[in-house]
């Protein structure tokens, strides 16, 4: 984010800018996410079964390198992540590894600037991400699959950041968050779809409420997203922006983040963060990951970070197919 944006708003997009992705269809695979390592004091990226159970690390720590906002490709064989040595002044970029953690590739320009939240689309042709130049302007990228031929598609106004783009389960389209602030708080928080040409929409410029961390679902025909200014609950919609209801609401103090479409389309991964930043060691809060039907009814916990030793630091969650 912006380093001239007020502190407040500075912790408050935290939970903002957690990406939840396109859930791409077929039989229901594992869930990656990514976690603060409780050892290193890293983030690290991490694979759970939808019942949960044992976690499986998929990046090891090593110095100072945080390696975060994974997502699944469309087969179910590759998990594409940033990753940024926080020991130097060098830019995050994206990765490639395989769904046990190894053939870890640079799937960028090793020349990019800051790339952050990678997502693929369905051919694994194309990658979307936030791009951060070094004289602070951002926006939405869209590039090739090696990091080549880049465009902004959606660049940000100067009181504007753009979250969490993710291409549609088929098709070009890329969804992502808009949020505007004003003098010294959040203004509008806004989901946006741009085609390939170019031509954005925005779904919710007539409603009043705040959106954040939006997803496709398998067919690509609803949206999930994180609503209000607390962020404390989850809604599904049209993925024209109408016919909103709300699936969940938590107590006061906990945040939600990252909703995802198992790839049936039958249920919903979420995380939560309790009493803190889940996403900075050194400002801890409970990390959890919770899984509910599509209706919102029948809401489990998975993980819990306290017991698991692994907190889900809410920058992104996402339901990956079961690769054949």
């Amino acid at each position: 984010m912006r380093r001239g944006v007020w502190v407040v708003v500075a912790v408050l997009v935290l939970a903002m800018a957690s990406p939840a992705w396109a859930t791409f269809p077929g039989d229901d695979g594992a869930l990656v996410f990514s976690g603060v390592d409780g050892v290193s004091h890293t983030v690290q990226v991490y694979r759970v079964a939808p019942g949960g159970g044992a976690l499986t690390q998929l990046t090891a720590p090593l110095g100072a390198v945080w390696n975060e906002c994974p997502a699944w490709s469309a087969d179910g064989r590759q998990v594409y992540f940033d990753s940024v040595d926080r020991s130097t002044t060098n830019p995050a970029l994206i990765y490639r590894i395989d769904a046990t953690g190894g053939s870890r590739t640079l799937a960028d320009s090793p020349d990019a600037p800051t790339h952050l939240c990678p997502t693929v689309n369905r051919a694994a042709t194309e990658i979307t991400a936030i791009q951060y130049e070094a004289n602070g302007s951002e926006g939405i990228v869209r590039m090739q699959a090696d990091g080549s031929d880049r465009q902004i598609v959606a660049a940000a106004a100067p009181n504007q950041d753009n979250y969490a783009p993710h291409f549609a389960p088929t098709g070009s389209r890329i969804l992502f968050n808009a949020v505007t602030y004003g003098q010294n708080s959040i203004e509008r928080a806004d989901l946006v779809i741009v085609n390939p040409a170019g031509h954005a929409k925005n779904l919710t410029r007539k409603n009043n409420d705040q959106f954040f961390s939006p997803s496709w679902s398998p067919d690509g025909d609803t949206l999930l997203a994180v609503r209000g200014p607390a962020q404390d609950e989850i809604v599904r919609m049209s993925a024209g922006g109408s016919n909103i209801h709300m699936l969940v609401k938590v107590p006061g103090g906990a945040t939600l983040s990252s909703p995802t479409f198992s790839p049936d389309g039958s249920k919903i991964a979420y995380a939560q963060c309790m009493g803190g930043d889940c996403g900075d060691p050194d400002l801890p809060g409970r990390g959890s990951v919770w899984v509910m039907n599509a209706d919102g009814s029948h809401v489990e916990r998975i993980l819990d970070g306290a017991t698991a030793g692994v907190a889900p630091d809410g920058s992104s969650l996402d339901w990956g197919v079961s690769a054949p």
